[in-house]
């Protein structure tokens, strides 16, 4: 099997010098056996409004998601065949993802935090080989860009739900993962 390589490259625009945004970017460089077993996790992160309590939200929810994605180190390793191992990943994914819906839950509980959930924007995702695995909150996006031949390209876009009728649960965040492929010469945009 050919080992894929992903480059990962990020840039948070705040075009005003005092943006009303929080911005946290993420993309894990865990250990080269963990990496070739379970991938990088990445993500893309923003609330409303630009303050410390915000800010430390961000972390928070960033860090906790590498850490459930992660643990325990002892886990059955991501090996066999690529469509298994896609499995697997976006099954460790999904998991990771409940135990951080549960921590942020009980950290914004014990915090006593006033958090506006419904201005949090995430594409939080794992990439391993051409597997990508990817999950969002409020309006965040992909975009990917697939290499068809020299100077043809299809654009695929990934939204989440702008639109929600009632404020989020903190239990409920991180609720749907998809999972798809990039080929040689493909992009991946989050926005």
């Amino acid at each position: 099997m050919e080992r894929y390589r992903a480059i990962f490259s990020h840039l948070l625009h705040q075009p005003l010098a005092r943006s009303v945004v929080a911005g946290k970017v993420f993309v894990t460089k865990p250990a080269e056996e963990v990496e070739r077993r379970w991938g990088r996790c990445f993500g893309l992160l923003t609330v409303e409004p630009n303050d410390r309590p915000s800010l430390t939200l961000l972390e928070f929810i960033a860090d906790t998601i590498k850490q459930a994605y992660y643990e325990p180190a002892d886990a059955s390793p991501a090996r066999g065949a690529d469509h298994h191992r896609s499995e697997r990943v976006q099954a460790r994914f999904e998991a990771a993802l409940r135990t951080a819906n549960h921590r942020i839950a009980e950290y914004l509980e014990g915090e006593e935090l006033a958090a506006d959930l419904d201005t949090l924007q995430a594409l939080v995702g794992v990439a391993l080989g051409p597997a990508v695995t990817l999950t969002t909150v409020g309006g965040a996006a992909a975009f990917v860009v697939h290499a068809r031949r020299r100077n043809d390209y299809v654009v695929s876009e990934i939204t989440g739900d702008r639109r929600q009728a009632q404020p989020p649960n903190p239990l409920h965040l991180f609720t749907q993962s998809l999972q798809g492929t990039l080929g040689p010469g493909d992009y991946l945009f989050c926005a």
